[in-house]
């Protein structure tokens, strides 16, 4: 197959050489000296998908709000932080205990959330995002908390203890779905997961 006919079947780009890999540059945004020592490069890297994990109350909100601060100096690139608030529970001093985070232009900080009106499902809260991944290039997008995630089904059935939630699945395809995205638009997504511990003390996340 000719790479013409590859072209019109697949569009235009799909097949190149490597060489654009020689002039690619990667900008990565600090978090905190000992984590970006860890994560080397000094920071996390545009296009990555991020998960910060731990208990409740361990500092995964501030972490993220951190990164999102740094994301915000120019830079790192003057990235707007779009800030999936799925509990409602982000709270004024919470954005304030930050500093230099700005939070108070929708031109560099804006959050997801329900109302009373409208009570957003996981499956839109998902799609919501992605649909902003596509159209806002290098933005830092933060999900908080993916443990909180409750799918239409759940969300229109009584509350009954044999219910088994689908939301760590359809995360997982999500996350799938989005991968080659955040890496195009040069992106960083940042996923936070409540541990949760079960009856012999043993902590759970989110499974796929």
């Amino acid at each position: 197959m000719s790479l013409k006919e590859i072209e019109k079947k697949y569009g235009k780009g799909v097949l190149m050489d490597a060489s654009f890999l020689l002039e690619e540059e990667r900008n990565y945004i600090p978090v905190a000296y000992p984590l970006d020592i860890a994560l080397k490069g000094g920071g996390v890297s545009e296009g990555s998908i991020v998960l910060i994990s731990g208990k409740e109350g361990s500092g995964k909100t501030t972490t993220a709000l951190t990164l999102a601060k740094n994301a915000q100096k120019k830079e790192c690139g003057s990235r707007k932080i779009i800030y999936s608030d799925i509990e409602c529970r982000l709270k004024r001093s919470t954005l304030e205990g930050v500093q230099g985070l700005d939070f108070t232009s929708t031109e560099k900080f804006q959050v997801i959330r329900s109302t009373l009106d409208t009570i957003l499902t996981g499956e839109q809260h998902l799609n919501l995002i992605m649909d902003l991944l596509k159209s806002t290039p290098k933005a830092v997008f933060i999900i908080d908390s993916a443990s909180a995630l409750a799918s239409a089904l759940e969300l229109e059935g009584e509350v009954r203890p044999d219910f088994r939630a689908n939301m760590p699945k359809m995360l997982a395809s999500f996350c799938r779905h989005i991968a080659p995205i955040v890496l195009l638009q040069k992106s960083v997504l940042v996923i936070l997961q409540r541990l949760i511990a079960d009856s012999s003390g043993k902590t759970m996340g989110l499974q796929e």
